[in-house]
């Protein structure tokens, strides 16, 4: 967090509450479901948050929680689950998104209308949207490329996932394709007191 707070169950808690309010409606409410939604969660995460997740997605059949021991084993878990959930598929697509943003209900259906059989191929969507909740509400504009909504787009033999790099913008020098879409803004950057790096930026819209 900015004040360096431990992630402690009180972090875990306002997390939680803006993972259920922001972040998981807006995945539910796609209008395209064709797509599977891994949920990342630490082994050591206490059994009420697990049990909170876990009833959330219960009624989904494309939603997973995985659990995982550190970040260190994110990305063999992350390819483990992945080969064990698509394994005859030829071309896989990834996204990111973050517990504590969310995305337009047409996302999934935008991305997967960029496909053509691309090999390594960055989908951007750099004009976006930021919404302060806290310590006062407002709403701004925002343009960032290479932001933490891409997708990727590659073959499915010898994929490496759009978290192959820990860093979203580790993908402009790996000689991946960028196609940038700019004809909307299908995601909303959510800006709080608990976040790390993120601030409200860009052209302010509205205010209270």
């Amino acid at each position: 967090t900015k004040n360096r707070e431990e992630i402690d169950d009180n972090w875990m808690n306002h997390r939680y509450i803006l993972f259920s309010k922001y972040c998981y409606p807006s995945v539910v409410n796609q209008s395209n479901q064709n797509f599977i939604w891994l949920i990342f969660m630490n082994t050591d995460t206490q059994e009420k948050h697990k049990i909170e997740v876990l009833a959330l997605i219960q009624d989904h059949s494309n939603f997973r929680v995985v659990f995982t021991k550190s970040y260190k084993n994110f990305l063999k878990d992350l390819r483990k689950t992945i080969i064990e959930e698509m394994q005859d598929e030829k071309y896989l697509i990834t996204t990111r998104l973050d517990n504590d943003d969310c995305i337009r209900k047409d996302f999934v259906q935008l991305i997967q209308n960029e496909f053509n059989n691309q090999d390594k191929c960055i989908i951007d969507f750099p004009l976006g949207l930021s919404l302060e909740i806290e310590p006062q509400v407002r709403l701004a504009y925002r343009r960032i490329r290479l932001n933490p909504f891409i997708s990727l787009i590659e073959n499915f033999h010898l994929f490496q996932t759009v978290m192959h790099y820990f860093g979203h913008r580790g993908w402009d020098k790996s000689g991946a394709e960028v196609r940038s879409n700019t004809t909307c803004r299908p995601w909303l950057q959510i800006v709080h007191n608990k976040n790390k790096r993120n601030t409200l930026k860009g052209l302010i819209l509205s205010g209270k």
